[in-house]
């Protein structure tokens, strides 16, 4: 139930933020959803999973540990959500 309304509470907040500049929109909003949506786990043999943002704050803020292990999924989803942008770019050039 967490996850329906967080998926769409981060849908809104991209919409809105990417609504801001009208020449970028569209990559604005898919970047800021991958940013926002991306999971990490919150232990390495748990299960549970948690936006990998909001676990790095957490860490950081509240339990003061420097560790970049929950970025690593953000990592791979981030390049390759822009990967994808160019993509359609560049089909978006040549055949429309």
């Amino acid at each position: 139930m967490f996850w329906i309304i967080y998926i769409f509470a981060a849908i809104f907040l991209s919409f809105v933020l990417a609504n801001t500049s009208k020449r970028y929109a569209f990559q604005l909003f898919i970047l800021l959803l991958i940013a926002l949506i991306t999971p990490a786990k919150i232990e390495i043999s748990g299960s549970d999973y948690v936006p990998s943002v909001f676990a790095f704050i957490f860490n950081i803020s509240l339990e003061q540990e420097f560790s970049t292990r929950v970025l690593r999924p953000l990592a791979i989803s981030l390049p390759v959500g822009l990967l994808t942008l160019m993509l359609h770019k560049i089909f978006k050039r040549k055949f429309f």
